[in-house]
């Protein structure tokens, strides 16, 4: 890797907003160290979030055109993957809720949510259907925003669903 090529990358997965596309072809990283070899080889360690499926991320990157373009010819995992431990799960209780007029329906787990519904605040027509199931959560002070990020199924996403805060 060219140590313009490696400065792109390594800048691109630190600010994605200095270049969406690459940032995007890289998965968004949480971080990344750009090292240099004795020898002289370049590379940037990208830091996912481990909840990523790697074996998928490395797939994509691998045949990612724009990855390619950069004359970037080796992607792997990081066998020694280590990672920082995950926040604290909590668990909430999630309400299901149909609207009768619109036909659609509505997922809860805020209790405080639950009792404006149930006193018509989001409008008329929002009932109740009886279904619950209880969902872990994590702290919301300690735990990463994903708002605008489509990370799971990203295969034929257009760009302008991407321009969302990037996840960090």
């Amino acid at each position: 890797m060219s140590q313009q090529t490696q400065s792109r990358v390594y800048s691109a997965a630190l600010s994605p907003t200095s270049d969406p596309d690459l940032s995007w072809s890289l998965w968004q990283p949480v971080s990344a160290s750009a090292l240099v070899s004795a020898l002289g080889n370049r590379t940037v360690v990208l830091g996912l979030d481990p909840f990523e499926d790697t074996q998928e991320v490395v797939a994509s990157m691998r045949g990612d055109p724009l990855l390619s373009s950069l004359g970037i010819s080796s992607i792997n995992v990081n066998s020694y993957g280590c990672f920082s431990p995950p926040p604290p799960l909590q668990h909430v209780k999630v309400t299901e809720y149909h609207n009768t007029i619109l036909d659609h329906y509505f997922l809860s787990s805020s209790e405080a949510e639950n009792a404006l519904i149930d006193s018509g605040a989001a409008g008329p027509g929002w009932e109740r259907t009886g279904q619950t199931f209880m969902a872990a959560t994590v702290d919301p002070s300690t735990a990463r925003s994903a708002a605008g990020c489509a990370r799971r199924t990203r295969a034929g996403i257009p760009k302008a669903l991407r321009s969302g805060p990037p996840c960090r």
